[in-house]
């Protein structure tokens, strides 16, 4: 909550947390965090299920080789942060825009101008997420498939 606000205000956070604690009170702790949930408990189970057919998977092993660490976790990447994009947009409107009396405001607002648009807000800056998803996960699933290479694991 604090750290969306401070990202947006460019107040430092200590400043952005007293503000927003004056005008809300505790309550503003816990606002969106349903989305926060949503968020996190869809996109662990992703992860953690993509990981294990793709880090397991024979078909990669065999068209990838030494390789295929690196593009098992370029696909869990993308995969889970396909579950985690649009959630993390709804967590942060509702940390953003007090206007919100619920996640029905801001549904509406984000769909407003029909479906297709719609999606489109959910998944705004796909590009330089997904990008990041595949770059990070596909290194660190090569550096772990390395270590373990060099461990006799």
């Amino acid at each position: 909550m604090v750290k969306c606000n401070t990202q947006g205000s460019r107040v430092p956070l200590a400043e952005t947390f007293w503000q927003l604690w004056h005008a809300h009170g505790a309550r503003m702790l816990y606002r969106g965090f349903l989305a926060c949930a949503a968020r996190d408990v869809g996109q662990t189970a992703a992860y953690f299920g993509l990981a294990e057919f793709f880090g397991r998977s024979e078909y990669l092993q065999r068209q990838f080789g030494s390789h295929a660490a690196l593009i098992a976790g370029m696909l869990t990447g993308l995969g889970h942060c396909h579950v985690e994009l649009p959630f993390d947009c709804i967590k942060t409107r509702m940390h953003t825009n007090w206007e919100y009396r619920g996640y029905a405001d801001c549904m509406r607002d984000v769909f407003q101008d029909g479906p297709f648009v719609g999606f489109r807000r959910l998944f705004r800056g796909y590009l330089p997420w997904m990008s990041r998803a595949m770059l990070c996960h596909g290194a660190s699933f090569w550096a772990i498939a390395q270590a373990r290479r060099v461990a006799g694991l």
